[in-house]
């Protein structure tokens, strides 16, 4: 976006900034994802169930990607990590859950795609670093009783 229309856009009033948005929900998947989970960042409980649907979702998938839809595809999997972000100071053990549930669905991802580009797999490279980032922030918090030692050497 170029800064023009960015300066219309935060000049615009709220409310024709919010008919916009209403008008624009509901055309697409990933866009209505990202207006969802804005509107959802007050509510961690809210926003966390919304991100665990569309992880199963992913987790779920049973369809190809080939190369040309790959980078789209890897475009899904980077919202939902950006999405789990904000969960990291408010609830760091939701975020960690959800990054680990996230996590998990590589093998179906890498399984079922053909991700030449490395896109898919640059997604999932940002959603181990968002799971090490949740995991030191929840050990801060005390309430953690995990052992992390025995936790990485068992998964991997």
């Amino acid at each position: 976006m170029n800064a023009e229309l960015k300066h219309l856009l935060r000049s615009m009033p709220v409310d024709s900034l919010a008919d916009l948005i209403e008008s624009i929900h509901g055309r697409h998947a990933d866009i209505d994802h990202r207006i969802e989970s804005q509107l959802l960042r007050s509510d961690p409980t809210a926003l966390a169930r919304s991100l665990k649907k569309r992880i199963q979702s992913i987790k779920r998938g049973r369809r190809f990607i080939p190369y040309r839809e790959s980078h789209g595809f890897s475009l899904t999997l980077e919202a939902i990590v950006t999405d789990i972000e904000p969960l990291l100071e408010q609830a760091p053990k939701v975020a960690f859950e959800l990054a680990d549930l996230f996590c998990a669905t590589h093998p179906n991802s890498f399984d079922r795609a053909d991700d030449s580009s490395g896109s898919i797999g640059d997604a999932y490279r940002e959603a181990v670093q968002l799971w090490l980032h949740a995991a030191t922030l929840w050990r801060r918090t005390n309430s953690c009783k995990t052992d992390w030692p025995q936790e990485i050497y068992a998964r991997f």
